[in-house]
């Protein structure tokens, strides 16, 4: 007797559950995973998200300050690397957790993919704030 196929519920997780993983630095704890329940577990990940994008934004920010005055070719590069950065980072996650959608989670599962995406981008935002 043959197994049961998985079902697209099934895939659904599993995928999830990589995403989750991937989300996270290596070693770091996973500070939404005593979450009381789906919903205090989306309200984490929405809190996590805010303040991933709120550090890109203040790196962004501080690259604006110093371009702002006599690099206004680099700055805009940097305007318009920054939009499409963005592009990205929302057809990229839609992607990721495409198998997801329509599930009661997909929005933890999306929320978890931006904000990995974001610590990436900040990442390579403060290596160039980091030279002179």
């Amino acid at each position: 007797m043959k197994p049961p196929a998985p079902t697209p519920t099934w895939r659904s997780t599993v995928c999830a559950l990589a995403l989750l993983c991937l989300a996270l630095p290596a070693g770091a704890a996973d500070r939404c995973a005593g979450s009381a329940d789906e919903a205090g577990l989306l309200g984490c990940r929405q809190a996590e998200h805010r303040s991933a994008q709120r550090a890109v934004q203040q790196a962004v920010e501080r690259l604006r300050q110093r371009y702002a005055d006599d690099e206004a070719e680099r700055l805009k590069m940097l305007l318009a690397a920054q939009q499409a950065w963005r592009n990205f980072e929302q057809a990229e996650c839609r992607f990721q957790t495409q198998e997801s959608a329509g599930a009661a989670a997909h929005a933890v599962y999306l929320l978890s993919c931006q904000t990995a995406l974001a610590a990436q981008r900040l990442k390579s935002l403060q290596a160039i704030l980091a030279k002179p």
